[in-house]
């Protein structure tokens, strides 16, 4: 029977579990069969990929979860510490890939001790990089195929179940994103062709409020919201780097959300900065200079900026500013926008996604001395 390798996805939201299913299907064709370990939104996301050949869920001290562990080849981390750091301990070769290095305050031991360590470019990366990982290009779904429009108005808002940890923000963020929509008048933009993706909490609660706005609400796999996204005329995104990178491949136009996360923060400040996200509203317009910053300690960021965008959510200042950012976004030119951003990605260099899976599929092979 052919080796499996663990592969498990930091828990919060899709990017690291989109690029972990993409990467564990690049391994298959190496004669690896991955095994999916980790729980929170990407536990969600493995339940509903086809790739993986099985999936586990459980505490690092768990018996099942050493005992698979110590059964695999070697284990594949996006960003997820708690097993990883297991698999170390126990011997195994350990790969991480981070698309996150250029913000991040410290990088955890576990990365620094994993048999390879690869860090996606992006603004900022070379410099943090330097003697500690491997810098690579974009970890995304590869593609060669034309794409075929199917869909008008894509909205991506990723896999964070709930945005702000309470139930009266999250409910509030929704309705202040679907009216500002509506009322921006781009579902009628796209001849009433509007779709809107999230994790299936958000879904169920966007469908529970929003029946009747011509909306499709949706929580899909990996794999199909990649083709969905294919399909978009538009994007408007939640500013994760991972759909960014995916949207700008395709040469799909892409629109940016207000940032609900201490990396969505900085995500949509450097897109901004490049070019990528004209007219994105961004929270940090309306605040004193360097209230969130690249490097601020880990323990407490997200907090901080729960605490900063929340009192802003229920504001008629707020209302009209995402409502005129969103109708600035359609208005521009959206074929030049879409160059610039596949410009952009180009720049960062070819796929990594066959390189990295043929890098680990030595390694397990060789018991990670190569």
């Amino acid at each position: 029977m052919a080796p499996t390798l663990v592969c498990c996805a930091a828990p919060i939201g899709y990017g690291p579990a989109t690029k972990l299913a993409t990467l564990a299907g690049a391994l298959r064709g190496h004669g690896l069969r991955p095994v999916f370990l980790g729980e929170g939104s990407a536990l969600e996301a493995a339940r509903r990929s086809t790739v993986f050949d099985d999936v586990l869920t459980g505490p690092g001290d768990a018996p099942a979860v050493r005992a698979a562990i110590d059964a695999s080849a070697g284990l594949l981390s996006l960003m997820e510490r708690e097993h990883l750091a297991v698999a170390q301990r126990r011997g195994r070769p350990t790969f991480v890939v981070d698309s996150l290095l250029w913000m991040r305050d410290h990088v955890p031991p576990a990365f620094r001790a994993a048999t390879r360590y690869w860090a996606q470019d992006f603004v900022g990366v070379r410099g943090r990089a330097a003697g500690l990982a491997t810098v690579i290009g974009p970890v995304v779904p590869p593609t060669a195929a034309p794409r075929v429009h199917g869909a008008g108005l894509v909205i991506a808002l990723g896999g964070t179940a709930s945005p702000f940890g309470d139930a009266a923000a999250d409910g509030a963020w929704l309705d202040l994103l679907v009216e500002a929509v509506v009322d921006a008048g781009l579902v009628a933009s796209f001849a009433g062709r509007a779709v809107c993706m999230a994790s299936e909490p958000c879904r169920a609660r966007l469908a529970a409020r929003h029946a009747g706005r011509g909306i499709t609400f949706t929580s899909l796999a990996p794999a199909a919201a990649a083709r969905l996204l294919a399909s978009a005329a538009f994007v408007l995104a939640a500013p994760g780097l991972t759909t960014a990178l995916e949207c700008f491949q395709l040469g799909v136009p892409t629109g940016f959300l207000p940032p609900l996360g201490y990396s969505q923060w900085l995500i949509l400040e450097a897109l901004r900065a490049q070019g990528l996200a004209p007219h994105a509203f961004h929270w940090a317009d309306r605040l004193p200079p360097e209230s969130i910053v690249v490097g601020m300690p880990e323990a407490g960021r997200t907090e901080r900026v729960r605490a900063l965008v929340r009192p802003r959510l229920h504001d008629a200042e707020t209302r009209r500013g995402l409502r005129a950012a969103l109708r600035a976004m359609c208005e521009g030119d959206l074929a030049a926008l879409a160059a610039r951003q596949h410009a952009f990605f180009a720049a960062l260099g070819p796929n990594a996604v066959g390189a990295i899976a043929r890098d680990i599929a030595a390694l397990c092979a060789d018991g990670g001395r190569a």
